[in-house]
């Protein structure tokens, strides 16, 4: 027991080995000098484009822009890029001017013209001008030559009328006797009718379809399609039945070349005539080329019943004026200008 205890007090005492504790870390030695703070950093910023507000209207009239990474195929100019290029300002496209027909000026069906007056010389079944016709007329600004003659037609036929049958008999065109009178029957039968109806039906065509014509001519020119569609008229009446006694009057030969001219010039231009049907009227329209082509048909009809002596009208006088009237038409078509001719986009 001694032994066990001084073995013990000879024993050195062992230390425990240190443990390791969290402290605080030791202060930053301040620098001698001051430290200068870091420069700012540039950024540079996108100027700000102003866009301009469009609206609707101006969006569907302006064409979009083409974006710059496409290039354009067409050449460009020594120094210029394509970004350059799209970037400028589009050109704004450039439509045709297209008059829109309206309604009433259609083919077909329709309503009835909007002058009260057109009634009149419809019920009688002669065609209306539904419409002016479209075209340059300034060679005359009035139409001073077809208002005289057609008041010197009504005058003179009116006058004649008193004693119809003897002024007839001396101053109509024969056709066995032609040469009488040293050719003039050929013009004093443009002035006689031989009643009411046909002096007015006349009279309507002349002045209808006269003053677009003398508008489109001149004076001078109207004055000379007349004396030409008359001789012709006449000299064709005169080939169909050249044994004839029976005298020739009225303006129907010079009227229908003033008609036919009429027709080729303004072909578009849209005819009015009223049907009856079960006391219920219908305006039916037809282009002035259509109306021409079925009034030639007619014409043939009658030519054909005055050779053989059932109808008193002369269809030749008719096909002959026709005939001068297209013939003054094709020189005209050939010395117009450009501008005097139709365009394809306008309203007749």
């Amino acid at each position: 027991m001694l032994l066990s205890l001084g073995f013990l007090l000879n024993l050195k005492v062992a230390k425990a080995p240190p443990v390791h504790t969290a402290s605080k870390p030791p202060p930053l030695k301040e620098p001698s000098q001051p430290v200068s703070a870091p420069p700012p950093l540039k950024v540079k910023v996108a100027p700000v484009v102003e866009r301009k507000q469009v609206t609707y209207a101006q969006s569907k009239r302006e064409p979009t822009r083409r974006r710059p990474d496409r290039e354009s195929k067409a050449p460009r100019r020594s120094g210029e890029s394509p970004i350059s290029k799209t970037m400028s300002k589009p050109e704004p496209i450039r439509r045709r001017s297209v008059i829109k027909k309206s309604d009433r000026s259609r083919s077909g069906w329709g309503g009835a013209p909007t002058q009260f007056w057109k009634w009149l010389p419809a019920l009688l079944g002669m065609p209306v001008e539904d419409e002016q016709p479209f075209g340059r007329m300034d060679k005359a600004e009035k139409p001073w030559l077809t208002w005289v003659l057609a008041f010197g037609v009504g005058v003179v036929s009116l006058l004649a009328m008193l004693d119809l049958q003897s002024i007839v008999d001396a101053y109509g065109l024969v056709p066995s006797e032609f040469g009488r009178m040293g050719g003039l029957t050929w013009l004093t039968a443009f002035f006689l009718h031989g009643g009411l109806l046909h002096l007015l039906g006349n009279l309507y065509f002349l002045v209808i379809f006269g003053d677009n014509v003398e508008k489109c001519l001149g004076s001078l020119e109207f004055f000379g399609l007349l004396c030409l569609a008359t001789v012709c008229g006449h000299f064709c009446h005169i080939l169909i039945d050249s044994n004839s006694t029976v005298p020739c009057i009225g303006a129907s030969g010079g009227i229908s070349g003033v008609i036919a001219f009429y027709a080729l010039r303004f072909p578009k231009t849209q005819l009015a005539m009223v049907f009856w049907f079960f006391f219920k009227a219908y305006w039916w329209r037809m282009s002035a080329i259509w109306m021409f082509g079925i009034w030639v048909i007619f014409q043939f009809v009658i030519a054909g019943q005055q050779m053989v002596g059932v109808s008193y009208v002369s269809g030749g006088a008719h096909l002959g004026g026709a005939l001068a009237g297209a013939f003054a038409w094709l020189i005209w078509r050939l010395n117009a200008r450009a501008d005097d001719l139709p365009s394809r986009y306008e309203r007749s």
